[in-house]
């Protein structure tokens, strides 16, 4: 009997571990600062007028690695969560969502740029990964 609950115990610890491992797309903090970079990248990209602050843009993310690495995640791991289509596509997606949740129109890039320049002003998450190009 006691062998059976020790099975049981490994068995349930694998399995809680690997789910532990797959939840690391549904850390709130880590999407959401992963959605403001890519916010600021697709405005940087489709606003002439704007441009990405790089540098803040690389640290940024070094801090989204550096909160998974302190939820225990390895840096192979982390790379495969940032390097795979599935979470590029859904992050694309769910960066156009916010875009158009904010009453962008996609199609106009006066609005996109419009909306870009909203955030540099109000000195936002994502207004501070931008600049307005001289």
């Amino acid at each position: 009997m006691r062998v059976l609950i020790a099975i049981s115990l490994l068995c349930f610890y694998g399995v809680y571990s690997v789910n532990a491992k797959t939840l690391l797309i549904n850390n709130a903090e880590i999407w959401s600062s992963l959605l403001e970079i890519s916010v600021a990248n697709k405005l940087s990209e489709d606003c002439e007028s704007i441009d990405a602050r790089k540098i803040k843009g690389l640290m940024a993310l070094l801090e989204v690695k550096n909160v998974a690495k302190n939820l225990g995640y390895t840096s192979e791991e982390i790379g495969e969560f940032v390097n795979s289509e599935d979470n590029r596509d859904r992050l694309s997606k769910q960066t156009d969502k916010f875009l158009e949740d904010n009453g962008v129109n996609l199609e106009h890039s006066d609005a996109i740029c419009e909306f870009g320049m909203n955030e540099i002003d109000e000195m936002t998450p994502i207004g501070s990964l931008l600049r307005i190009k001289n």
